[in-house]
């Protein structure tokens, strides 16, 4: 007897595995040829595993052969329909677990195959946050602004902003923007605590021009008497063409 391991790579094909058997017998050894025809069907993948903060739900990715895609506890019974999971039998059911769970998936159909993965769920704490200075922000061009996202759980945390464009850090909880550019500019952050919980929030910033550079002519000695206007003159660097900020 012997066994044969599909390579990895091979799917959804055949495969011809040739044997060749020899008696090794004297004085007239015998020689036999034998050719097994091998149909190699995609396996069933149930996705890899995940974290998930508590509350939050997530759709399971399946793949493989097959046409019917039956989910199981690790008990081997096969998980109800309800609010915490979408559809069974189906190839991907979105799902809120209340704590760490692993599923089985099993799949039929592909040839005379069945078969079957698991996937783990883990659920880890999560948290809230607030973000600065809020959802919508109004700005003038060439200012600098602060944007945060503060946590209100104590954790260490770490922090992602996109895009990266104008901001000073985009790995820091309150980095620093200054728009060039009258527009607006949109940014997500995502934000994840050490239990891997990660949660995302976006914020617009909306320019408009700002004041522009402008210089008070040189010191001048002027005589006046009292209720005589006295004109003050400003020198600008390039013209407003909009409604400008203070």
């Amino acid at each position: 007897s012997f066994s044969w391991t599909v390579p990895y790579g091979i799917q959804s094909q055949n495969v011809y595995l040739i044997v060749t058997i020899r008696d090794n017998n004297c004085p007239f050894p015998a020689e036999r040829i034998v050719i097994y025809t091998i149909h190699v069907v995609n396996s069933t993948y149930a996705g890899g595993d995940k974290i998930i903060c508590a509350g939050d739900s997530i759709t399971l990715n399946s793949s493989g052969a097959g046409t019917t895609f039956t989910w199981y506890d690790i008990a081997g019974n096969i998980i109800p329909v309800d609010a915490n999971f979408s559809c069974n039998p189906c190839q991907n059911p979105t799902i809120k677990p209340a704590t760490t769970t692993t599923y089985i998936l099993q799949s039929t159909g592909g040839g005379s195959c069945i078969n079957t993965d698991t996937v783990t769920i883990h659920v880890v704490p999560g948290f809230s946050w607030t973000l600065n200075p809020g959802s919508v922000v109004q700005a003038c061009t060439g200012n600098s602004i602060q944007l945060g996202i503060q946590p209100v759980e104590t954790d260490v945390y770490s922090y992602s902003w996109q895009p990266t464009g104008y901001l000073n850090q985009s790995t820091i909880s309150q980095p620093q923007a200054i728009f060039p550019t009258p527009g607006t500019y949109h940014y997500t952050v995502t934000i994840t605590n050490t239990a891997g919980c990660a949660k995302t929030d976006s914020l617009s910033i909306i320019t408009q021009q700002g004041v522009p550079d402008f210089s008070l002519r040189a010191d001048t000695c002027m005589l006046s008497v009292p209720s005589q206007a006295i004109q003050l003159n400003v020198e600008y660097s390039c013209l407003i063409t909009e409604t400008p900020c203070t």
